[in-house]
Parts: C-alpha cells; sequence; structure tokens
C-alpha cells in the first residue's frame, strides 16, 4: 500500500537516515506533465528495514519549482528520470 506521506516528514526522514544507509543513487523519480506540474515519486530506506514512499507535485508559479527543475537538471514535459540525492 503506497501511504503518501508530507514532504517534511519525509525528508525529515531521509536525513536522519543518511548517516546510517549506504546513499543511494537516486531517491526516486520525477516526471512532468503537459502542464509543466512536476511529480516526484520519493523513496527512502527505513533503518532496521522497510521502505517510504512519498508523493510531491510543484505547480509551475510554485516557489520551490525552479530550485526542484535545477536539481533535476532540467525537465521536459512527458519525461521521466531518477532523482539525485540532495545534498
Amino acid at each position: 500500500m503506497l501511504k503518501i506521506l508530507s514532504p517534511l516528514f519525509f525528508a525529515a526522514l531521509l536525513i536522519g537516515c543518511a548517516s546510517q544507509l549506504p546513499l543511494r543513487t537516486n531517491v526516486g523519480v520525477a516526471t512532468m506533465s503537459s502542464d509543466g506540474v512536476i511529480t516526484l515519486e520519493l523513496i527512502g530506506d527505513i533503518p532496521g528495514g522497510g521502505v517510504a514512499h512519498g508523493l510531491k507535485k510543484y505547480q509551475p508559479l510554485d516557489a520551490e519549482y525552479q530550485s526542484v527543475l535545477a536539481h533535476l537538471g532540467g525537465l521536459s514535459p512527458g519525461e521521466r528520470k531518477p532523482i539525485p540525492p540532495w545534498p
């Protein structure tokens, strides 16, 4: 079952796990819809086993939109690509 987590909870989970688990080569998949909405399907390991999933959408006018787009190295409508870990 996919459980939608709040972005802050998911970020705290990833930061808290970072020192305890090997670094992932990506933390999920990003897609851009035809109207420019970026969807992040996030995944993170939980200490002791298990995996956390999160879903976050960024509208083109959202304050974080350009930062997310830059982090992804650009993204075009219809494109799907891995999300690199944040530093």
